[in-house]
């Protein structure tokens, strides 16, 4: 191969790899945001199962 020929296709790869380390990113602080709102329903859940069975309704 040659070098310029080398050189574009460190370049696609390079940008290649930003994107797809952009992409992996994006998709961790999207299922963060997910999962966090996951665990407060979750604890609301609990909570309020816990004051209902103690309420002795």
């Amino acid at each position: 191969m040659s070098a310029s020929l080398q050189a574009v296709m460190d370049g696609r790869m390079t940008e290649y790899r930003r994107l797809r380390t952009l992409v992996r990113k994006r998709r961790l602080q999207l299922m963060s945001d997910y999962l966090f709102v996951l665990a407060v329903s979750n604890v609301c859940y609990i909570v309020f199962n816990f004051l209902n069975l103690n309420a002795g309704c």
